[in-house]
């Protein structure tokens, strides 16, 4: 995709047109839900792509341990 067609793919409802998309409907949800629930729990979308190669779709959300649980649960099970 280019820099234009990530930014509608990043809108509710925002399709890109292709090839690929005329062979597989969809409702163009899918990166925005995704984006909106990572940054939702203070976590990112990145999104890599290259047109005509592909694009690649990471979500990174941080896992927070309350201090009041043990680091290794198991450990503490007696």
């Amino acid at each position: 995709m280019t820099p234009e067609e990530l930014a509608i793919s990043l809108r509710p409802f925002g399709q890109v047109e292709s090839s690929f998309n005329k062979r597989h409907e969809g409702t163009g949800l899918g990166l925005p839900i995704a984006h909106a629930l990572a940054r939702l729990h203070g976590g990112e979308l990145k999104i890599n792509t290259t047109k005509g190669s592909g694009t690649k779709v990471s979500v990174l959300v941080p896992i927070f341990r309350h201090l009041d649980q043990p680091a290794n649960p198991s450990a503490s099970a007696h």
